[in-house]
């Protein structure tokens, strides 16, 4: 192959590239998604800084929004001038905030282990009294006892109390390739613990091989209502989805179980209490750690 060959290939490889970097700036715009720059206006009630978010938001996924919400409300329009400017990334503002929480709540990890330093009987008594705790409280199970699937077309109209994915399924603008899904379930509680609030975590897919979804809710607020737990799956290779076809199971989180505070009815205990307060302590600031730093991961 002779260099004028070579040369006029480069070329056309040159021009193809520009073509396609051209086509990606039309198309995408200036920055989408957790890219794309916030306009803080006057403050957080400025028209400019609203639609902004709602530029934003239109193309990140669920957790990115939970993300960015939790960010956010970590900071006042004034102290988000001063640390991000007038118009950052949403994803700067999110790693940023992330940054400073996690060296925040390392430095009081590092104070409360210094103080449980010495405390080994008293731990290990804690932990011993504390897993027994648990193995009991795993015999509050939720058990599903029926499943069904309603097809949905583009316009249909979700029940109120369906997940965000049925709202978004109800704005396409395409044929349906989802369905509306309906489960009931039971509660087996076989020692008759008396809880506030038990976490459940109910995953679900179609299809063998599928990506599995998950979604948690409180099982005992909704079983007391007597409510039909409802969500959406949209596979983008059925056009109709039975019951059969769907994959659903759900455990219950017992170590976020909650009682209500002795003395206090109204208010929330954790079910799973250590009795040296230092650890619980410590227990709460790694959980909230690693929830963050689950926050730094979507972006």
């Amino acid at each position: 192959m002779s260099m004028e060959n070579d040369s006029n290939l480069l070329r056309t490889f040159a021009v193809s590239c520009l073509l396609l970097i051209l086509w990606g700036m039309t198309v995408l715009g200036p920055g989408t998604g957790v890219q794309h720059r916030l306009n803080v206006g006057k403050g957080y009630d400025d028209p400019s800084f609203v639609a902004s978010i709602r530029q934003a938001t239109s193309k990140m996924s669920g957790a990115q929004i939970e993300a960015f919400e939790w960010a956010i409300g970590q900071l006042d329009a004034h102290a988000f001038v001063a640390r991000y400017g007038a118009s950052p990334a949403v994803r700067d503002v999110v790693v940023g905030e992330v940054v400073r929480f996690v060296d925040a709540k390392r430095k009081s990890i590092a104070s409360i282990e210094a103080r449980l330093r010495g405390m080994d009987e008293q731990i290990r008594e804690s932990e011993r009294v504390r897993l027994a705790t648990l193995e009991l409280l795993k015999t509050y199970v939720p058990v599903i006892t029926r499943i069904e699937a309603a097809n949905m077309t583009a316009g249909d109209s979700p029940e109120r109390s369906a997940n965000r994915q049925c709202g978004e399924l109800a704005n396409m603008e395409t044929d349906s390739v989802g369905a509306g899904v309906r489960i009931w379930y039971r509660l087996e509680n076989p020692h008759g613990i008396s809880l506030k609030s038990l976490p459940c975590r109910l995953s679900y897919r179609v299809g063998k091989g599928a990506r599995a979804y998950e979604m948690e809710f409180d099982c005992l607020s909704r079983q007391r209502r007597g409510e039909a737990l409802e969500f959406c799956v949209r596979p983008p290779w059925m056009r109709w989805i039975y019951s059969g076809d769907i994959s659903v199971s759900m455990i219950a989180i017992h170590e976020n179980a909650t009682i209500a505070r002795p003395g206090n009815p109204g208010h929330e205990a954790s079910a799973v209490s250590d009795t040296v307060p230092e650890l619980a302590e410590l227990r709460r600031y790694r959980r909230q750690m690693k929830q963050v730093l689950d926050y730094k991961t979507t972006m």
